[in-house]
């Protein structure tokens, strides 16, 4: 019976391990041509669809633009400090660059990681320059229960359990 009691505790305590994985929200207002605010949420660690030496790619995000949502491919450059939403054509690029140090990720551009932050976008090249706004990275992954939380709720359970099984026994004596 006890070592019943202490599989099921495993079981318990193992199943309660939760994984976390944040999501990092890119939010971009500012003097864009067209005056657009731009956001999109991403992993904070992305496994890229395309790298290179320069840059890697990330292909179908979700993008709102001004309330209105597309899906977009977001390119990263490798110094960490621009990035290009495009959709497959080069008239509907935007590129925004920024001049001012750190970088928005690290890690190199198979593995990168973003960095939470707030930073200055000055210039920009292609269709669409962005002369002067703010990029805004925010965590905004779910919050979940420790897992020593739901450890403990699953001790109580074997506990209730355990107690309604003994009342069951007592009565059967009876």
């Amino acid at each position: 019976m006890r070592l019943r009691i202490y599989a099921v505790l495993a079981v318990t305590l193992s199943a309660s391990i939760v994984v976390r994985a944040d999501t990092y929200q890119f939010s971009f207002s500012g003097a864009v041509p067209d005056g657009d605010t731009i956001s999109f949420d991403l992993p904070s660690s992305p496994t890229p669809d395309e790298s290179g030496p320069f840059a890697f790619v990330i292909n179908d995000v979700a993008v709102n633009i001004n309330g209105a949502t597309a899906t977009w491919n977001i390119e990263f450059d490798a110094g960490g400090e621009s990035f290009v939403l495009y959709n497959g054509t080069a008239t509907d690029d935007t590129t925004l660059d920024s001049d001012t140090p750190p970088p928005i990720w690290t890690g190199s551009t198979a593995s990168p990681s973003f960095t939470l932050g707030s930073y200055a976008f000055n210039e920009g090249t292609d269709s669409k320059t962005a002369s002067g706004g703010t990029l805004l990275i925010t965590d905004v992954s779910a919050v979940t229960p420790e897992p020593s939380s739901i450890a403990l709720l699953g001790t109580a359970l074997l506990a209730a359990l355990a107690v309604a099984r003994w009342r069951v026994y007592l009565r059967a004596r009876s």
